[in-house]
């Protein structure tokens, strides 16, 4: 009687003489280093990893795979900047990898982080001024008033216009840091 094969028998018997060309395995390496590169991003976010200790760990690799992965995780430090959230710890391993390179850049960054949070406070609290002045007709004032705007469809298209401005400043100033990278 024949033997009944599972199915993982019948896969394993059919790939056991197949092998990677070198394009799926330097596809499949590059993957690797860029997971290893988003571990180190979330240990930086999470305060676990210091940008200064970046350096130390390429050094103990062999230098082609240290440089490689460096590349990756510079990369993926440059699409992970965004305009809500901290993005200090990224700057700083950017500055630290590749400071020479990036270090306009990286200024140009923060210049765009800082103005575009300089411009949603100015438009918060003039939609609050709106509300305290509603407020103060209604007779109804104070120093410890502290009102949230109230929806209003022109603030919410005004904040996101601001906001797809900045971000559309952000992502110029990112490819550029991407095709700086690439080149050096």
């Amino acid at each position: 009687m024949a033997e009944i094969k599972s199915t993982m028998d019948l896969v394993m018997e059919r790939t056991k003489n197949m092998v990677q060309s070198s394009e799926e395995r330097a596809k499949a390496d590059e993957e690797a280093r860029r997971n290893k590169a988003k571990g180190y991003l979330l240990r930086l976010a999470e305060g676990r990893l210091r940008p200064g200790d970046l350096t130390d760990l390429f050094q103990e690799m062999p230098a082609e795979e240290g440089g490689a992965l460096k590349a990756s995780l510079v990369k993926v430090l440059i699409e992970a900047i965004s305009l809500e959230g901290d993005n200090q710890p990224i700057l700083t391993s950017l500055g630290v990898l590749a400071g020479e390179d990036l270090g306009p850049l990286i200024w140009e960054v923060q210049e765009i982080i800082e103005e575009s949070g300089r411009e949603d406070e100015a438009l918060a609290s003039e939609a609050a001024g709106k509300v305290l002045e509603e407020l103060a007709a209604k007779g109804i004032t104070g120093s410890a008033l502290r009102p949230k705007p109230a929806p209003d469809p022109a603030y919410d298209q005004t904040r996101i216009g601001l906001r797809r401005g900045f971000k559309a400043r952000l992502e110029r100033v990112q490819a550029d840091m991407m095709e700086k990278t690439v080149r050096d």
